[in-house]
């Protein structure tokens, strides 16, 4: 898929999604005291931390020469707390559109290791990408090649680690491929991973995918937040997926 699919609704989309999910916002409904805790502390979270505004210059900037490539704040921000409350050892990003995420993800845990994995895409949006983070996100380790082998070296640095954090932009592969990524993924997880999906009702069939991806054994508590959906291992937790009005 192109690099310019977001994970983003229009207007009416957003005003459908909203209304159908209109009782699932905030936690309200919600038993499980971790579940709660996710949900209201880290999903809604409205703290100003101190990295938004040094991120803001860059997200400006990127607007200016690449704007349709831009995401939403929200997706960016919601980034930056799940990492900031994980605080995981190492962090992998598979698929990358600008490198706003990136930027997001490196921020909280900046002498974390990140490695970024993507296809070649057009040029001066890749210069663009690596400026910009060698600029404000050191910590980040780009790659642009063949996606799947590529993983494969980068799970084996990463296989022995206590917190590994996964960003996996689902929407920028094509089904076949999707499926491969996390089967990769999925093997070098254990109870203190976290596994960030964008793109999940992107499509039919990547939603398709999403549901199918969940019912692994391994997997515990999954929050479906309809522009992304957030994976946990952790099997303190009972095993539910939450639909979550955000």
């Amino acid at each position: 898929m192109n690099a310019h699919v977001m994970c983003q609704r229009n207007t009416l989309n957003y005003l459908a999604v909203w209304l159908k999910r209109f009782r699932k916002r905030k936690g309200y409904g919600v038993h499980s005291p971790a579940a709660f805790y996710l949900i209201r502390f880290v999903f809604f979270e409205k703290a100003a931390y101190y990295d938004y505004e040094r991120l803001m210059i860059v997200v400006r900037k990127a607007r200016e020469h690449f704007d349709k490539y831009v995401e939403h704040l929200r997706l960016y921000k919601l980034l930056f707390r799940l990492v900031n409350n994980a605080q995981p050892t190492s962090i992998i990003e598979v698929g990358r559109v600008i490198g706003l995420t990136t930027a997001y993800l490196a921020a909280p845990c900046k002498k974390v290791p990140v490695i970024s994995i993507d296809v070649k895409r057009d040029q001066n949006l890749s210069d663009f990408t690596s400026l910009m983070l060698k600029q404000h996100a050191p910590n980040v380790e780009l790659h642009e090649e063949e996606v799947v082998n590529c993983l494969d070296e980068a799970l084996l640095r990463v296989e022995k680690e206590e917190r590994l954090f996964i960003l996996f932009r689902l929407e920028l592969f094509e089904v076949e491929v999707a499926m491969q990524i996390f089967k990769k993924l999925i093997k070098v997880t254990n109870s203190q991973s976290i596994i960030v999906m964008t793109g999940i009702h992107a499509s039919k069939a990547l939603n398709r995918l999403w549901k199918d991806y969940i019912k692994s054994d391994k997997i515990s508590v999954t929050f479906d937040l309809y522009e992304l959906g957030v994976m946990y291992f952790d099997h303190s937790y009972a095993k539910q997926n939450y639909l979550i009005n955000f």
